[in-house]
């Protein structure tokens, strides 16, 4: 699904936009994969306007993501509900947005280059912001066993409980004398 709006018919009357997004919308791009996807379909409904050089590109996003846990590896869903305000202004001199030297002030506004605003990168990204630090399918989440990789939040695994630092566990068998 392709959300390109072109920017030459903008102006300071707002333009909405609703776009629902399918769960296999989503595509990792490898870096990250805590998010696996969308649990089911979502939405994006946005404003977009033009206020002097800049437009002011207004959202909210509903649905529901599916993330990957950090400590267990399980699936699990997270509400995904998030209103989003960017201001966005053409790249000055048509320099690339990554070259250019910001200011504090220049820190809460997007530079954009061409005529033409991918929505679909747009809402991606406002969804990566949205990822926690850390990934928990509970806060109480016990993860895996260390030795044979067993779910703990599913019962206990029957491995023996290695005490000590696992580099001396070579001399277990050692006797001297």
């Amino acid at each position: 699904m392709s959300m390109i709006i072109n920017l030459k018919n903008i102006t300071q009357v707002p333009r909405r936009f609703t776009f629902v997004m399918e769960p296999d919308w989503w595509q990792g791009d490898g870096v990250d994969e805590r998010i696996v996807g969308l649990a089911a379909p979502a939405q994006a409904r946005l404003t977009l306007f033009r206020a002097g050089e800049r437009y002011v590109l207004e959202g909210r996003l509903d649905g529901k993501l599916r993330f990957r846990c950090d400590r267990c590896l399980e699936l699990f869903d997270r509400d995904l509900a998030s209103d989003f305000r960017l201001c966005l202004l053409p790249s000055p001199s048509g320099e690339e947005p990554e070259d250019l030297e910001l200011s504090g002030s220049d820190l809460s506004d997007d530079f954009i280059t061409g005529d033409e605003l991918d929505l679909d990168e747009v809402v991606r990204e406002q969804i990566y912001f949205l990822v926690p630090l850390k990934c928990l399918c509970a806060d109480d989440c016990k993860g895996l066993c260390p030795v044979c990789g067993a779910n703990l939040n599913t019962g206990m695994c029957r491995c023996r409980k290695v005490t000590g630092h696992p580099g001396f566990r070579a001399l277990e068998g050692l006797r001297i004398g």
